[in-house]
């Protein structure tokens, strides 16, 4: 958590810390899902307009 948002953290099997790889401040990340070995999509609305 960030910002007292959920967003994507990735970290190596193994290690304790992660990255963050995502700044969502205004609503957190719903969902994601790898799209090539090294590239994650989310979906995102603007201003909870579920668009």
């Amino acid at each position: 958590m960030w910002e007292n948002r959920l967003n994507i953290f990735v970290k190596k099997v193994g290690e304790n810390d992660g990255v963050r790889i995502t700044s969502e401040k205004e609503r957190s990340v719903a969902g994601f899902a790898w799209a090539a070995n090294d590239r994650l999509i989310y979906a995102k609305d603007t201003g909870g307009d579920e668009n």
